[in-house]
């Protein structure tokens, strides 16, 4: 239950996430990358910029400057890698630990980057549909797993989102101390996210006793927020996860909770689009208020990217054109990652320069493009001579 050594752990990590396999593929992507983040401002940077000395404010770490400015490289690069995530809070938590743990920025933007297109649902951050997903599955299986500590929290109306949706939209970076983090994380990068579940079951265990004599929901809501403090053994937390979850279906709980969620989204449309009349609208700018809310909420799950040709497989929704669309449950299996996303939803009230166009980022002087463009990885080598 010690886990690996400082020493091991960074590497260790690199390697199980595939981020380590990403930086040899691609040795220039970060940089250049970084490049076109100088003077860019944007929705996302400033949101960014508004949650950079939020970040774990009383650590010694982030009061060195230069580290704050490693946060903010980190965090701007991935809203241009990915602009239909761009930023969400909570990831400026998950790239604070990442850095001040000892990973290099390159390291931790491709870190960043696999924890929320291989780890997670993307839409855990696009469109946080994910992460009212999971909340909902953690709730059901806190009914089951302690059904007195779930009436409680009903008798006090007290609901279990307030608490669980930072947990998982920061993987508990927030929420524990730093040592604890780390050990939730060894497992959670080689067990994958149904471990967050373990972790949250376990998590309630510990504080069961003490949860149960709050009794009022006033009281509830600081008590949760500081009680997670209070667990500094990972010993204590990991004896507490090793309870099995296998007895619940995850995957069709999230099918079954989507699908509930989803279908209260609908009943806000005027009408529901179909899935190709929806794909055949994400390149252009939306007509409606109507057709503006579904591409947003529906197009979620996609990392859109540019390729001039169909790569067929299971799990992808493309044709001959550009984009090309990638259900990203299917990028650990992928032949090879999509490197640079454009936007799903061109929305006709969005100030329009948010985000560069790709065709402005390869043309950048200070690029050298030949080397760029070959580093990129993309699906198909005709990308290389379209953009050439």
């Amino acid at each position: 239950l010690s886990g690996p050594s400082e020493m091991h752990r960074k590497w260790i990590w690199l390697e199980v996430s595939g981020a380590s396999l990403q930086i040899r593929e691609n040795p220039i992507y970060y940089n250049a990358i970084l490049l076109q983040t100088e003077d860019l401002s944007t929705n996302y940077t400033k949101q960014i910029d508004r949650d950079l000395h939020r970040t774990f404010p009383y650590e010694s770490y982030f009061e060195d400057p230069e580290n704050i400015k490693s946060l903010r490289n980190v965090l701007v690069a991935y809203s241009l890698r990915n602009p239909n995530v761009g930023y969400c809070q909570g990831l400026n938590f998950i790239a604070g630990r990442l850095l001040s743990i000892g990973f290099e920025e390159e390291e931790c933007f491709w870190m960043l980057s696999q924890i929320i297109e291989v780890y997670l649902p993307i839409d855990y951050f696009s469109v946080m549909t994910g992460v009212l997903v999971d909340q909902r599955v953690f709730e059901f299986m806190l009914n089951k797993s302690h059904p007195n500590l779930a009436k409680h929290f009903a008798k006090i109306q007290m609901e279990s989102s307030l608490f669980s949706v930072q947990w998982f939209v920061c993987v508990f970076a927030y929420s524990f101390p730093r040592n604890v983090v780390l050990r939730i994380w060894d497992f959670f990068l080689v067990k994958g996210d149904h471990f967050l579940f373990q972790v949250a079951l376990g998590t309630v265990s510990i504080l069961k006793k003490k949860i149960m004599k709050v009794k009022d929901i006033n009281e509830m809501l600081p008590f949760m927020d500081e009680a997670t403090h209070t667990i500094e053994d990972p010993k204590q937390l990991l004896r507490a996860t090793s309870k099995t979850i296998d007895k619940f279906d995850i995957e069709g709980l999230r099918v079954k909770f989507r699908e509930e969620i989803e279908s209260v989204l609908y009943e806000q449309y005027e009408s529901v689009l179909s899935e190709k009349e929806l794909l055949t609208t994400i390149d252009y700018y939306c007509k409606n208020d109507n057709e503006c809310k579904q591409i947003s909420n529906r197009t979620s799950s996609f990392f859109t990217f540019y390729s001039s040709k169909t790569y067929i497989k299971e799990g992808h929704v493309d044709d001959d054109c550009v984009p090309k669309f990638f259900d990203t449950a299917q990028l650990r299996d992928a032949p090879s990652s999509p490197m640079l996303g454009r936007k799903n939803h061109k929305c006709k009230n969005e100030n329009s320069t948010q985000k560069p166009d790709l065709m402005e980022f390869i043309s950048d002087p200070r690029f050298n493009k030949d080397l760029f463009l070959k580093s990129l990885s993309l699906i198909s080598s005709d990308t290389y001579d379209d953009f050439s």
